[in-house]
């Protein structure tokens, strides 16, 4: 495992360093479904969650660092860490004072820690579903029911972001897990990342107060994070890609026929970096740099394929074992291709601008 360059910030702690100390001793226990919260604590102690004066698009940049640096070791921690910080930035883009001053910094600091919940709301822009809740306005909040299919990164205490249907528009809020009316039924029978505390969500008649409103006009809200939401993404990708190919280049000398696998997959990884370094130079203002976004995010999602086949390769039926590297590696390159928005959905963004590559 090659964690990389040490990312350091103010708070005098290196990314790498929690990586080593925290994470990289968990790996097996959470490829068998243990919560690494304490890993996710030590993180925002280490000052790696936090936004403070960083500019939004800065702030997604640092997301992306982090979470690359994360993937390289586990991609079940890196994706709860893309689920905590995508909550940070809801908060910090969001309308509610009382939710930027009295929850912000307990989040920036890993103290409280939050899931997503906007799976469903992207993949309803893209025409892909339907919102599945409803919010009924009451004094000045909601009431808001339905259900979420999965929300990763929940728990006792834990906060997460919804999007809610009330007839005359879409509004969007964050609710903390222990709300009277929010059921958790646990989703643990997937092929991996059993780790990321992942759940069903109902909500039934739960009263939200103004103060935890994030935006009463949630699509205009959601067209100003979701570059983010891509871009941070890419740091799944990369991150994984980045120890695979560490591992299989250890490999090349002693087996025949892979250097032409490594080469493949150093070839996807550099056209990668490269990309990323013209899109994430500034949030998309044009059409053409939003499809060069899509596209950047499609890629990250085929590297990942990439490092899933170089893997096999190098390590052949020593890897085809239950509890290998090449195994875990593999069923987390899947997860990189259906997170939301999934390969499915990107090809279907690509359609609409008519773009090829």
């Amino acid at each position: 495992m090659n964690v990389g360059t040490p990312l350091r910030w103010a708070a005098g702690e290196d990314v790498a360093g929690v990586v080593v100390r925290e994470l990289l001793p968990r790996v097996d226990q959470i490829a068998a479904g243990e919560y690494p919260e304490t890993v996710l604590h030590a993180l925002g102690t280490a000052g790696a969650l936090a936004a403070g004066d960083l500019d939004p698009w800065a702030y997604e940049r640092k997301r992306l660092a982090v979470i690359r640096a994360v993937a390289r070791c586990c991609l079940a921690t890196a994706f709860l860490v893309w689920c905590h910080t995508a909550a940070v930035v809801y908060v910090r883009t969001g309308a509610s004072p009382w939710l930027r001053s009295e929850l912000l910094p307990a989040l920036e600091q890993g103290a409280v820690l939050a899931g997503t919940g906007l799976s469903n709301p992207v993949k309803a822009a893209a025409g892909l579903e339907r919102i599945r809740l409803r919010a009924t306005p009451a004094g000045d909040g909601f009431r808001i029911s339905g259900t979420l299919a999965a929300v990763s990164n929940l728990g006792p205490g834990h906060w997460f972001g919804v999007v809610a249907e009330t007839g005359a528009g879409r509004v969007a809020a964050l609710l903390p897990a222990d709300a009277p009316g929010v059921e958790l039924v646990p989703r643990d029978r997937f092929v991996a990342l059993n780790g990321t505390a992942t759940y069903a969500v109902r909500l039934v008649d739960v009263a939200v107060p103004a103060r935890w409103v994030l935006a009463r006009d949630a699509d205009a809200w959601l067209a100003r994070i979701r570059p983010g939401f891509l871009l941070s993404q890419v740091g799944l990708g990369l991150g994984l890609a980045d120890d695979v190919a560490a591992h299989v280049g250890r490999r090349v000398g002693r087996r025949p026929g892979l250097a032409w696998w490594a080469a493949r997959l150093e070839r996807a990884r550099r056209r990668l970096e490269t990309a990323l370094a013209g899109v994430a130079a500034a949030p998309p203002a044009t059409e053409a740099e939003w499809r060069r976004l899509v596209h950047l995010r499609r890629a990250a999602g085929r590297l990942a394929f990439h490092a899933a086949e170089a893997v096999a390769v190098a390590d052949g039926s020593a890897g085809y074992q239950s509890g290998s590297y090449a195994s875990r590696r593999a069923r987390e390159a899947w997860f990189v291709a259906i997170l939301t928005p999934s390969l499915t959905q990107l090809e279907v963004e690509r359609g609409r601008q008519g773009g090829r590559g």
